[in-house]
């Protein structure tokens, strides 16, 4: 069912989207260039499966319609 699927990857991106702002959270505290940086990187990933699950297509190199 879709909406079966659409909770499980909504749930599954925002417990990914929590764990990179936590990583994020303490590189900054450590002063990690590299965590912060990984965490980031998970967030948005987090981020994209959530907007992913609703039908949001991000395309990064077509072009402007003018």
């Amino acid at each position: 069912d879709r909406t079966l699927v659409r909770v499980r990857l909504t749930g599954r991106g925002v417990l990914r989207t929590a764990s990179g702002v936590g990583q994020y959270l303490v590189g900054f505290v450590v002063r990690n260039t590299a965590r912060r940086a990984r965490g980031l990187r998970t967030a948005a990933r987090g981020v994209g499966m959530v907007s992913g699950a609703y039908g949001y297509v991000y395309s990064e190199y077509r072009r402007r319609a003018s």
